[in-house]
């Protein structure tokens, strides 16, 4: 296995010089023919981004070995570091400190979001120690909670005044004029029948007159 991983590591160096020609070969391209991202888009396998990294590492702004990152949270943290942290990113290990104390030591890529802000501080533009970092968790702990599902609550307007009942004579005497007679009334079961067969034939009533 020693021999592969040698002989693995020999081609990945063959495969960053030629990253490095492809890179010089698309910027002399593009500083003669604005373009040219186009025709190389429309007539390479690479897309404006993988483009756009040759321009990078053509400038001396990123290793050639930037251009195989995938992800593009850690390309972008990346650009802010100097080709020695760089390097530090792409070939060796990050300690990443844990919650409980302990820590981690994982390849910069490997980390999630929030612990690539924790180990690498982008305004001082350095590394974070442990302790450093151990202090940062602290001053951005994860918030855990969650207002999601929560109702917000429903205001009642106290100025709304219900409607009053009507009582049971009034409802009789205004029945008798729309020509219900007290036989009519009298068939009916009960006095709380009563009322709401008077409210009812009343809301009709209105609505008739109201359309006319």
């Amino acid at each position: 296995m020693k021999n592969n991983i040698k002989k693995f590591n020999s081609i990945l160096q063959d495969i960053n010089n030629s990253i490095k020609d492809l890179a010089n070969l698309y910027l002399e391209d593009l500083n003669r023919d604005p373009e040219s991202e186009l025709k190389y888009i429309s007539g390479t396998v690479l897309t404006r981004t993988m483009l756009r990294r040759l321009v990078n590492i053509a400038r001396g702004a990123m290793a050639p070995e930037s251009f195989f990152v995938g992800s593009a949270t850690a390309y972008r943290a990346m650009t802010t570091m100097s080709i020695e942290q760089q390097d530090k990113c792409i070939s060796g290990n990050i300690d990443i400190a844990a919650e409980d104390g302990s820590h981690w030591s994982k390849k910069f890529e490997d980390l999630s979001p929030r612990q690539m802000n924790m180990a690498y501080d982008q305004r001082a533009k350095q590394f974070r120690s442990l302790t450093a970092q151990n202090e940062w968790l602290a001053a951005n702990p994860v918030v855990r909670t969650s207002k999601a599902g929560v109702l917000n609550p429903v205001e009642i307007n106290k100025d709304i005044e219900e409607p009053k009942k009507q009582s049971k004579t009034v409802l009789i005497n205004a029945l008798k004029k729309l020509t219900i007679t007290s036989k009519d009334l009298a068939k009916l079961a009960d006095a709380q029948t009563l009322m709401e067969a008077a409210q009812e034939a009343l809301k009709n009533a209105n609505n008739k007159t109201m359309q006319l």
